[in-house]
């Protein structure tokens, strides 16, 4: 297993929604398949905030769909999560403390390193990881039967519940 990780605290390991090995204080959580193509990312956000919505604050609404879009995103550009037989697995659910995100296709994979902001005028693009990585307080990278990116972020004190 191959497992890139980025850090400010302790944090529970990858895939750890989709093995059911996350907090016992779930809130309220949400993990769906849907194929892989363009509509994908847009599918993804809506139905996390369906799910997950209610239980959160505006900034973290918006943060949540942000990186849900980033990630699936990665996951038809990078990955080639580009036709509807191709599958994305998202998992996503919101505790007291923090909240989680997962996005696992059967894309090659990568060793992200500590992502850097690249010059648009030379070509470069691309934000997503640069903004999980600035947003959350863990994220990393699994890779055995297939790949996962996961991120964890911290709540605010007192946010709903």
């Amino acid at each position: 297993m191959q497992i890139s990780e980025h850090s400010n605290d302790d944090h529970t390991p990858p895939r750890a929604l989709s093995r059911g090995k996350w907090l016992s204080a779930v809130l309220c959580s949400v993990g769906f398949e849907l194929p892989g193509g363009t509509p994908a990312p847009s599918g993804a956000r809506h139905r996390v905030l369906e799910a997950l919505g209610e239980v959160l604050r505006p900034e973290e609404r918006s943060n949540m769909a942000l990186l849900v879009s980033e990630l699936v995103t990665n996951a038809v550009r990078h990955a080639g999560m580009v036709d509807a037989n191709d599958v994305i697995k998202v998992h996503a659910a919101v505790a007291p403390e923090r909240t989680r995100i997962e996005v696992c296709d059967s894309g090659p994979g990568f060793s992200p390193g500590r992502p850097q902001v690249r010059s648009f005028e030379a070509g470069g693009g691309g934000l997503g990881l640069v903004l999980l990585d600035r947003l959350s307080s863990a994220w990393g990278v699994a890779a055995d039967d297939d790949v996962c990116v996961w991120a964890e972020f911290e709540r605010p004190m007192g946010a709903p519940s």
